[in-house]
């Protein structure tokens, strides 16, 4: 991933590749319960906020670029990696 301070000027959604928001939404996502029982102080986020934490906009239009990245074709994954092109 690209070295970018993330904050309200600079939202993932402003300066990250959509396929690099997915690996952020899949990181978040792999949190199960349990992994911080120590700490106990850090809740697991739901789908709903990991996508916005990721920089989509709903857990819908995550989902929907989840599937592209994963599933689609090496054209379409870098078509919406394409700023030109907005999920």
């Amino acid at each position: 991933m690209r070295g970018y301070l993330l904050g309200p000027k600079n939202p993932p959604s402003r300066c990250l590749k959509v396929s690099e928001r997915v690996a952020i939404l899949d990181a978040i996502d792999k949190k199960s319960l349990g992994d911080n029982q120590h700490n106990g102080s850090e809740k697991i986020p739901t789908l709903s906020q990991a996508a916005q934490k990721a920089g989509f906009g709903n857990e819908k239009t995550a989902r929907q670029a989840t599937k592209v990245v994963h599933e689609g074709a090496p054209e379409l994954i870098e078509a919406g990696n394409d700023s030109f092109y907005k999920i």
